[in-house]
């Protein structure tokens, strides 16, 4: 009887599913041999997600203790393109509730491992996290999310400054003065999407304040900076409440189509209840 021999890049696509699928396949994979190791951390390693300071810290000591035999291409920090801190669902939301629960010092060794960064997020993080993190964001990071109530971004000197083209803002006030500063910042900056996800009257009315600002995000100057893309994103009960209110607002704004994109989506549940943070977490997922 013949032998057969399935094509090698046959056999690693096979792993790869395998590995996307099911971690704990993943890790058994990891163990074959040395050549199904470098197919399988590429993709264990692409999204990091760190929702307590116990993830964070358990992460950051594991860089410190790599073994011999990895070589340096692939150690696991330099695989990783996006990096999520915070909590990322309801069961984790009273983790990281204050700045002072932060592990900055951990969270400084992670950044500054994880070269090849391309998305960062830190969820719930107040004024001190941005600030104590902001000189060790890797150059690579193209992809920045905020919030919610995050503190005024000056972007023109994060290390990322050439790269970042997009960011993300969530549930967030941004005054003028600020937003001025941003449209005059030397950035690649070409897209900023302002997240509400704001459910009372009083609340709601702050994403009317995003309609009014609209104009200072294009300035008038022929020589002056605009945005290739601004998106305002609605959530609601509803992709239709949601749009229903953006359409409203938009309305009575005479808000010009051309220049914002109105994003209705719907919050994610969990047994009737709205899922905060996971919200947050799968539209970073979806876009970044």
């Amino acid at each position: 009887m013949e032998g057969y021999t399935l094509p090698i890049e046959l056999i690693r696509q096979v792993f790869e599913r395998a590995v996307a699928s099911d971690v704990p396949t993943a890790l058994a994979i990891c163990r074959v041999c040395h050549t199904a190791r470098a197919w399988t951390l590429p993709i264990l390693y692409e999204t990091i997600v760190l929702g307590s300071s116990s993830k964070i810290e358990r992460f950051a000591k594991s860089q410190t203790r790599m073994s011999s035999d990895i070589v340096v291409d692939q150690l696991p920090a330099l695989l990783v393109r996006k990096l999520w801190f915070g909590p990322s669902n309801r069961a984790e939301q009273h983790r990281l509730y204050s700045p002072s629960r932060w592990p900055l010092s951990f969270m400084r060794q992670i950044l500054t491992r994880c070269t090849s960064l391309c998305s960062l997020a830190v969820i719930n993080g107040g004024e001190v996290p941005l600030t104590g993190l902001a000189d060790v964001i890797p150059a690579s990071v193209s992809y920045l999310t905020l919030g919610p109530l995050h503190e005024p971004v000056d972007c023109a000197s994060l290390p990322c400054a050439r790269n970042l083209h997009t960011l993300n803002s969530i549930d967030s006030y941004m005054v003028d003065r600020e937003i001025h500063a941003l449209m005059r910042s030397r950035t690649s900056l070409r897209t900023v999407r302002r997240i509400f996800t704001y459910s009372r009257p009083p609340e709601i009315k702050l994403v009317t304040v995003a309609f009014r600002q609209i104009g200072y995000f294009f300035p008038p100057s022929p020589t002056a900076r605009a945005l290739e893309r601004l998106e305002i994103v609605c959530y609601r009960e509803t992709d239709g409440v949601a749009r229903y209110e953006l359409e409203d607002a938009a309305k009575e704004w005479g808000c010009d189509p051309a220049r914002v994109t109105l994003v209705p989506r719907a919050w994610v549940t969990k047994n009737g209840k709205k899922e905060y943070f996971a919200t947050f977490f799968e539209g970073w997922e979806r876009e970044a």
